[in-house]
């Protein structure tokens, strides 16, 4: 029996609702994508490269954001032909930067109109894409709008091919500058949006007056994340790698410049991120597929921990590198990627954590011990000592330094032999021998220093040295004790715990995080004791500094009480750790 089936195309009977649908669903994140992306694919069909550059224009006295690029142009004819939707010269699908994605997403952010203005062969052609709301009418109608443009002719060269668009925003009141995305509030939204998605840039293309939205005199260039982040890091590792799902990738590990905040001149690496739009610490992770970024994390030491950046995540940086031929599609509006191998989910840098966790250089492995070391004395050391000296009822307020003349309780520092009370040019051993008594007299707020004591492992290769031999040292005037992370003891019983808890990263880091508060909590406990007996009749000033010095602290910490309790806590937090994945 012959087949009589017959197939016909599957059309859309109401085009304005398909189009209304399309458009509002877009999400507004994508527009400043996909007009770079346009700019860039048009730009790099001129040798060098064209310009590339946002611009502010003001239509009716309201400021307008406008993009500008150098590349071949359209006429008349062109122009009206290709601002249809799926529309092009070029292969139409989503795998591709092909198709409808910037008239789509402009629409969005811009219904009040969507300016596209071009020069081909010194003839110059524009047309407006806007929404027109019909009286009583469920959704607006899309429409093509051709002006005259003999007034703007003398703004750009006619001697070149040029295109540019201008986004109108939703009202003629609306200033697309300032805040053409509600939900991007920030003055450098506009640079945000450039650096936090673009990895790297065609070769020769950058996009120039990208901080166009801040007010700065000075114009700044978006180069692309990559090249962001190299010029702020100390330290850049790539290793290649195998993800079981994805296939072969490349993880960067970077180790920014410098600490977050200012130093001591100034300078500030935060004002540096802030300006080019990567949070004001620049520490991220992200996906990186076809040169832009997805699934960007800025600030994320919220999630750190589970790829092993347990501590100090605020100068570091991953980026995960897919290659091209990566088992991943773009969605439909391109601001995620989907695995193609399963049911088309987004692909999540979560997803890559164990891998990541696992292939982390030695650098960054002991960079995260290191800030792991100095994290112990911040939180749980110091609320444990204060806990502890208010058990003891002992005053918490601190001790002042006293000069005579005056009625005020402290601490007398009495001269050396020079006669003088300067400590310039002696070593911090010295400084923290210097004589005290207790007196009266008149005191200054800046010279007062806390009764809980800061802890901390020492860095300073002149302080390690002064602690050879000792696991530590009191500085009296600061109230600061300083640990020696290479003292034999404390590396003893820190082999130990390790040797309890067995092999793993995560087990080690962990263990070393517990023990390592303990000590510092030992060390921080000594010295508030021995606060007690300061300045009490039978101790004199000589005998109380003699209780305080390295040879005391050290065989103090000798003691095994820091390695008992912290085995403890580590069972503790392991058996706790078992059960939640039993129950989950």
């Amino acid at each position: 029996m012959p087949d009589t089936t017959q197939c016909e195309s599957l059309q859309y009977r109401n085009q304005e609702f398909a189009i209304h649908h399309l458009i509002a669903d877009c999400p507004t994140g994508t527009v400043v994508r996909e007009l770079v992306k346009n700019a860039e694919e048009n730009a790099v069909m001129q040798d060098p490269p064209g310009r590339i550059e946002w611009f502010i224009e003001h239509v009716e006295g309201v400021p307008k954001l406008g993009l500008y690029n150098e590349g071949p142009g359209m006429d008349g004819e062109e122009m009206g032909r290709l601002m249809d939707l799926a529309s092009t010269g070029k292969r139409l699908g989503i795998d591709n930067n092909y198709g409808q994605g910037g008239k789509i997403s402009a629409l969005k952010v811009s219904p009040h109109g969507v300016v596209y203005r071009s020069c081909k062969a010194g003839c110059v052609s524009q047309i407006i894409l806007a929404a027109d709301h019909q009286p009583d009418a469920d959704f607006p109608i899309y429409v093509k709008k051709r002006q005259s443009i003999e007034a703007r002719q003398s703004n750009r060269p006619h001697d070149r091919d040029w295109t540019e668009v201008v986004l109108l925003g939703h009202n003629a009141l609306h200033d697309t500058v300032a805040e053409l995305l509600r939900e991007y509030r920030h003055k450098n939204w506009l640079m945000r949006l450039l650096n936090q998605r673009f990895f790297r840039f065609a070769d020769g293309v950058v996009v120039r007056a990208s901080n166009m939205t801040t007010d700065a005199q000075d114009n700044r260039t978006a180069y692309g994340l990559e090249k962001l982040t190299v010029n702020h890091s100390e330290k850049n590792h790539e290793i290649s790698a195998h993800h079981p799902r994805y296939g072969p990738l490349v993880i960067r590990y970077c180790k920014l410049r410098g600490q977050y905040g200012e130093d001591e001149e100034g300078n500030s690496r935060a004002k540096t991120m802030d300006a080019y739009g990567l949070g004001i610490r620049g520490d991220h992770i992200c996906l990186v597929w076809k040169n832009e970024c997805y699934d960007m994390h800025v600030g994320w030491s919220r999630i750190s921990g589970a790829f092993g950046v347990t501590f100090g995540s605020s100068n570091i940086a991953v980026q995960i590198l897919l290659p091209d031929s990566a088992r991943v599609k773009n969605n439909t509006y391109r601001d995620a990627i989907l695995d193609r191998n399963g049911d088309l989910q987004p692909v999540r840098v979560e997803e890559f954590a164990e891998l990541i966790r696992c292939k982390r250089p030695k650098w960054l492995v002991q960079y995260i011990e290191r800030q792991a070391q100095k994290n112990s004395n911040h939180t749980g050391v110091m609320k444990r000592l204060k806990a502890f000296l208010d058990e003891l009822n002992a005053a918490g307020e601190g001790r002042f330094r006293v000069k005579p003349g005056g009625e005020d309780q402290g601490d007398l520092f009495l001269h050396g032999r020079n006669g003088s009370t300067s400590s310039g040019g002696k070593s911090s051993a010295q400084r923290s021998r210097q004589s005290t008594q207790p007196a009266t007299g008149h005191r200054s707020p800046s010279q007062q220093f806390s009764g809980i004591p800061q802890v901390s492992f020492a860095e300073d290769p002149a302080i390690l040295e002064e602690l050879s031999g000792r696991a530590a040292i009191y500085r009296h005037e600061e109230n600061v004790i300083l640990l020696n992370p290479h003292h034999f003891k404390y590396l003893e019983d820190l082999e130990a715990i390790f040797g309890d808890v067995g092999p793993g990263a995560d087990r080690q880091s962990l263990a070393r995080q517990i023990f390592d508060e303990e000590y510092c909590f030992n060390a921080g406990k000594f010295v508030i004791q021995a606060w007690l007996f300061k300045g009490k009749p039978e101790w004199a000033d000589r005998a109380w500094q003699d209780g305080v010095n390295p040879n005391a602290l050290t065989i103090h910490l000798a003691s095994r009480n820091s390695l008992i309790e912290a085995s403890r806590r580590l069972r503790q937090k392991l058996n706790s750790r078992k059960m939640e994945t039993q129950s989950a």
